[in-house]
């Protein structure tokens, strides 16, 4: 019920806006502070961030199908929320879920990390 109502799930409190979740990519697939990449990147405005940003991690990483079940994104989805302190378990995760998922799920999750599902 989290991963569909994510606005009601008062539990799992990630702290991510747009520019954080862009650090958070730009770490996890070791992208340099100063290229163009993020720059373009961090122009990504609130209503079509979570878009642009899925397009970017897939022409990156090439992922097409998926190799998560629910339950995997939605552990991950809780070690983000209690790892937001810990630099290197947030990482981790992070970096996980970005060479596992399809477009579509990262889509979909960048919407319930930023909380803009509607």
């Amino acid at each position: 019920m989290r991963l569909i109502v994510p606005m009601e799930d008062k539990s799992r409190k990630y702290g991510l806006g747009v520019t954080k979740l862009t650090q958070m990519l730009a770490k996890g697939l070791a992208i340099p502070t100063n290229s163009q990449e993020l720059k373009e990147l961090q122009k990504l405005n609130e209503e079509n961030a979570a878009l642009g940003l899925a397009q970017f991690v897939v022409k990156r990483t090439g992922k097409k199908e998926p190799n998560l079940s629910i339950a995997e994104v939605n552990d991950m989805l809780d070690h983000l929320a209690a790892d937001m302190n810990d630099g290197d378990g947030k990482k981790d995760t992070m970096q996980k879920l970005l060479k596992s998922c399809t477009f579509d799920e990262l889509y979909w999750i960048f919407l319930i990390l930023t909380k803009k599902i509607e």
